[in-house]
């Protein structure tokens, strides 16, 4: 029984995303029709790049399986430098699934791409490409460029090369199944450049989003720079822990956002220098819910949304919304916990005076292991003795601070 495989290439291809929408034509035959049943309703408008990760991956699957092909190669082109980088590629055990291009196949590509055509060639033929002298030595293959095109059906920009090849002899590839992986070659063009149009959108979102979290926070001194503290203590916190780089970027970011759901409060509730009434306070425990509703509507990663919708769960899962516990919280949200509290601690708010040092470790110590992961706080409590902090809160610490005492459903409340 055939075994399929997949290989998934680490390549910059997102940040070749644009917000420019590319015009694509397809041609309306059986085989187009075919390949326009690869995308859903779903897929052809305004998809995240992870939505059009997996349609990419399905479509290349399914041009395997019409084709009869053993392997199929998805390559992308790299904004940085223009060239093309593998991306994702398909198979069979039994087909060598990793592409190494000889150097013929090098120039079938140069000139693919060049003449921004379909290419299909069969072993032990002559190549019968201008500059390519013998027969070709590899396997029975077609060679596809992805195209951008304008609004006349004019191609105007190539953006990656779908290659397919066939390993056995039987049956060979035809002219028809060359047009059906046109079409699909068609189909992951307009995938790619609905993502761009999306990925814009939401860029453009977002860093709308991180504004207004800032502006919000600036508008009372009590909240001013929680949220860009936050997000520097978490980004130390983790590079101490080795957390991985791109796991940090969305903890930085998870950081900036994990209060954006403030946004649906009243700011008599927020800053109210008296205790929350029972249906106050019940409100508040909602801006979790409220950022993450906010921020899921636009796609946001899984991974960034568990940051905005968690922050206030606790290892013993006596937290909230969700009641998640040991485990089910990842490493980045139990840095956020632990720092988000820490800072409603450092600084002051609209009903209490920041609290000291000595009530900080206190507090950080006793509930170390049920409400914070220890291992964290034992990291944090590292950079405090370092002094590492000191330039960060200079400005709301100060020279002397005063201790009071403040109970544990205080610091939730703040945080």
């Amino acid at each position: 029984m055939k075994q399929e495989r997949t290989i998934k290439q680490s390549t910059p291809w997102r940040g070749w995303f644009s917000a420019r929408k590319a015009a694509s034509s397809r041609r309306q035959s059986a085989c187009g029709e075919q390949a326009s049943a690869l995308l859903t309703d779903r897929e052809t408008v305004f998809i995240r790049s992870e939505a059009a990760e997996r349609a990419l991956e399905r479509a290349l699957r399914k041009v395997l399986q019409n084709v009869e092909a053993t392997s199929a190669h998805l390559l992308l082109t790299e904004e940085a430098t223009n060239a093309l980088a593998t991306y994702l590629e398909v198979g069979f055990e039994q087909a060598s699934v990793s592409i190494t291009l000889s150097e013929m196949e090098s120039e079938i590509e140069r000139y693919v791409l060049a003449a921004a055509r379909p290419l299909m060639l069969a072993p032990g033929k002559p190549a019968d490409l201008p500059g390519l002298v013998g027969r070709y030595a590899g396997p029975a293959s077609i060679w596809i460029p992805l195209l951008e095109r304008d609004e006349t059906n004019e191609p105007v920009k190539v953006v990656g090369l779908l290659i397919l090849r066939n390993a056995r002899k039987d049956p060979p590839f035809t002219e028809e199944k060359q047009r059906i992986a046109s079409d699909c070659a068609d189909a992951m063009t307009v995938i790619l450049a609905n993502s761009r149009v999306h990925e814009g959108m939401r860029t453009a979102f977002l860093s709308s989003l991180v504004t207004l979290a800032r502006s919000l926070e600036d508008r009372h001194p009590y909240s001013r720079g929680h949220s860009l503290r936050v997000a520097e203590l978490c980004v130390m916190i983790a590079r101490k822990l080795d957390v991985a780089p791109d796991r940090i970027e969305l903890l930085r970011l998870g950081a900036m956002l994990h209060d954006i759901g403030k946004v649906m409060i009243p700011e008599a509730i927020l800053y109210k220098p008296t205790q929350l009434s029972d249906e106050e306070f019940a409100l508040v425990k909602q801006v979790p819910l409220f950022g993450y509703d906010l921020c899921r509507s636009i796609g946001l990663h899984e991974d960034l949304l568990v940051l905005i919708r968690n922050n206030h769960e606790r290892l013993d899962g006596a937290g909230y919304p969700d009641g998640l516990k040991q485990g089910e919280l990842p490493l980045p949200l139990r840095i956020l916990c632990v720092v988000d509290a820490f800072d409603a601690m450092s600084s002051s708010r609209a009903y209490r005076q920041a609290i000291s040092s000595e009530m900080r470790r206190e507090q950080l110590n006793r509930f170390a292991g049920t409400q914070f992961d220890p291992v964290v706080v034992e990291t944090l409590k590292g950079l405090l003795s370092s002094g590492a902090l000191d330039v960060l809160y200079q400005d709301i610490w100060g020279t002397s601070e005063e201790t009071l005492s403040t109970s544990l459903e205080g610091l939730q409340r703040a945080a």
